[in-house]
């Protein structure tokens, strides 16, 4: 008989503690960059993890480096521009 009680005023503790906690919307975090950036950092995973760790080939290697250099110039172009609108 008392456990039903005690169960009953927590429950009713907790409900009316999540009727008066408002919902607070979750944040992305991180830039939220366009599907062609997306789309070549997906491409680098991909060279890097199965590609270059695997053979060490030195043309891959430079395939990587030409791509992270691509998409650090995009990256910081995007920024830029984002600073620009904002401003």
């Amino acid at each position: 008989m008392k456990t039903e009680e005690v169960q009953k005023f927590v429950t009713g503790i907790q409900q009316s503690t999540w009727k008066a906690t408002p919902l607070i919307p979750r944040q992305v975090k991180g830039n939220n960059y366009p599907k062609e950036v997306r789309e070549i950092i997906a491409e680098k995973l991909k060279i890097r993890g199965k590609k270059w760790q695997t053979t060490r080939d030195p043309r891959i290697k430079t395939e990587l480096n030409t791509i992270t250099q691509d998409l650090r110039r995009i990256v910081q172009e995007i920024k830029q521009q984002s600073t620009e609108a904002h401003l």
